[in-house]
């Protein structure tokens, strides 16, 4: 197990942490359940993660496990808006060690208590030793710098365009997630009631003047995120 780990450390895996870290910003609103959760559910689609027994290749198992354990290792932020402290990540590290005897599915369950801790203790060390040459930073501001390209967002109908010049890039981050969160809540009840799919079928969406101007040019970013949210609790019912 750790010889499989020790050869996933090179220039590719760093990329894709990168990756990674952008995914979990924008296509997962920084919520880890839901990241942990399509993760899994991908992982488990492909039939190359799959021995000719039917069991979970380790070769393939420790990396996305890997990978799943440095995202959950970013730290949790705070931050100060007029005078109130808001909780803006919940404890991904906390979500990671309660769920060490409850593996994603039965199918996982072996290879799951054999390497989950083995893992996340080498995740821990990897995530300490690219801290060193400033990794979570760094990805912040790549988030940053892709953010702040979304200028429709920081138009003062969102939030206080002086706010976020005065706040570092964290902040700024975290400021256009608060900024999406009640459209994609109004995209998420849309798509509840099908009044979403309607118009997505009434309208030539190819056509960017034609998305409702309210919705911004975060559309796709919006969309994604309700999307996945709605998938989710469809499939926790069916659990």
């Amino acid at each position: 197990m750790y010889r499989t780990v020790a050869k996933l450390l090179n220039r590719e895996f760093i990329e894709y942490l990168f990756i990674d870290s952008l995914s979990f910003h924008f296509g997962f609103h920084r919520n880890y359940e839901l990241f942990n959760h399509f993760y899994w559910k991908y992982f488990l689609q492909i039939s190359q993660h799959y021995n000719r027994d039917g069991r979970i290749d380790m070769e393939y198992f420790i990396p996305y496990l890997l990978r799943l354990f440095m995202v959950g290792l970013r730290k949790n932020r705070r931050w100060k808006s007029n005078e109130v402290t808001r909780v803006l990540e919940e404890d991904a590290v906390g979500f990671v060690e309660a769920h060490a005897f409850i593996p994603f599915d039965p199918v996982l369950s072996d290879i799951w208590f054999l390497c989950y801790r083995k893992v996340f203790k080498c995740a821990q060390t990897i995530w300490n030793e690219l801290n060193k040459f400033y990794f979570e930073d760094i990805t912040e501001s790549e988030i940053c710098l892709t953010e702040i390209g979304n200028d429709r967002l920081l138009e003062k109908r969102w939030l206080d365009e002086s706010e976020i010049i005065n706040e570092s890039e964290l902040h700024v981050n975290f400021a256009m997630l608060q900024a999406r969160k009640g459209l994609i809540d109004e995209m998420k009840e849309s798509f509840l009631n099908r009044r979403l799919v309607n118009e997505l079928e009434a309208e030539d969406m190819a056509d960017i003047d034609k998305i409702p101007t309210h919705w911004g040019h975060n559309y796709l970013i919006n969309l994604l995120h309700a999307y996945l949210l709605v998938t989710y609790e469809l499939d926790k019912k069916v659990i």
